[in-house]
């Protein structure tokens, strides 16, 4: 696998997770708006107070876990001896770190599916945003990793073989 390769992968994944929770999110739009799926908010209100503060808090608690984690991990990858394992634990990371951010994301836009209330839709793409600056770029590998002389140039090198 060329460094080139690599980093394709992790804009796939990236694009893919931000994907399934756009798609989603435009199902559960239509759905509400134009087949009234949910009926309106007011009918749900008791629905929507039980979840205006879960929502925020599941998010809140979704972004923090996953900076948490990848903060206690970076350092297990960093410690890795070939550049090869460094680079497959940070993959890793990075999908741990984009699933704990899309569960509350889901979750806020089922809740919105549920009861029509569209602030829980706003919660979604806040997350959604958030991930979509977490596009990873050689520059961004070498800082996160720590990486170093020989370390630095294959990355850089977008026809370089991981070995």
């Amino acid at each position: 696998m060329t460094t080139r390769t690599y980093f394709t992968q992790l804009n796939i994944i990236l694009f893919a997770f931000i994907a399934g929770q756009l798609i989603f999110t435009g199902v559960a739009y239509y759905l509400n708006e134009f087949q009234d799926f949910s009926g309106s908010p007011e009918s749900n209100a008791g629905l929507v107070d039980l979840f205006q503060f879960i929502v925020p808090a599941m998010a809140v608690g979704g972004v923090a876990m996953s900076t948490f984690l990848y903060r206690s991990r970076i350092e297990i990858a960093k410690a890795q001896e070939s550049l090869y394992d460094k680079m497959m634990h940070y993959r890793g990371l990075f999908i741990l770190r984009m699933a704990l951010h899309e569960g509350p994301s889901l979750l806020s836009i089922v809740v919105y599916l549920l009861t029509g209330y569209l602030p829980f839709l706003a919660v979604a793409a806040g997350i959604i945003v958030l991930q979509f600056f977490m596009q990873t770029n050689p520059d961004k590998l070498i800082q996160e990793l720590e990486l170093k002389g020989d370390e630095k140039v294959t990355i850089r090198n977008e026809s370089s073989v991981l070995t």
